[in-house]
This record gives structure tokens, C-alpha cells and sequence, in this order.
């Protein structure tokens, strides 16, 4: 019985790390990294379910939360799952510079 326990117990982190990994929440994206040294945020997503404006505002909550004003989105890279993308946004003050 202990060797069964021990065995479920060091694959556990593996299946959380997995199920983290794809982009199931409500929207089709996930929060995945934060850098509180750069201020920015990064999201992995499914490139066909995602709700952009839901993961924008997401960004735009976490930025305001952190003091900024606005959360620019970087260019998207190619998720090492297929079918999916990850994003990071830039935290940032005072009005946005460009329209996207």
C-alpha cells in the first residue's frame, strides 16, 4: 500500500503540471507567468477558443492592481503545445502611445 501512496504521490505534480499547462479556464487563457521585476504578465492560450477582450482585461486588472494605468500587449509566440500562443503585456503609465 505505501509503495502505491508513494507512487501517486510523486506523479501528482506531474498531472498538475500538465493540466496547468492548457488553456481550459472559462475565456481560453491562462495566466502562467508574472514578472514583478519588469512589470509584465504573460498568458498562454488556445489560439481558437481564446476571448481576446476577457484576457485583455485580465491583463488591464492585473497592471491597475499593481498601480499602472494600462497593460500593453507584446507580440505572440508559439505555445510549446500545438494549438496554442502565449502573450506577455507590458504594465504601463499615462495613455497608450499606439492603437493596436
Amino acid at each position: 500500500m505505501n509503495a502505491v501512496v508513494s507512487r501517486a504521490v510523486s506523479v501528482l505534480p506531474l498531472i498538475m503540471l500538465l493540466a496547468g499547462c492548457a488553456p481550459k479556464a472559462p475565456g481560453g487563457f491562462s495566466r502562467v507567468e508574472v514578472d514583478a521585476e519588469s512589470a509584465s504578465v504573460q498568458y498562454r492560450y488556445d489560439i481558437k477558443t481564446v476571448e481576446r477582450a476577457a484576457m485583455d482585461a485580465d491583463a488591464l486588472l492585473y497592471c491597475q492592481g499593481k498601480g499602472y494605468d494600462r497593460a500593453d500587449p507584446l507580440p505572440a509566440t508559439k505555445g510549446a503545445i500545438s494549438g496554442t500562443e502565449k502573450q506577455w503585456y507590458k504594465c504601463e503609465w499615462g495613455a497608450a502611445t499606439q492603437a493596436r
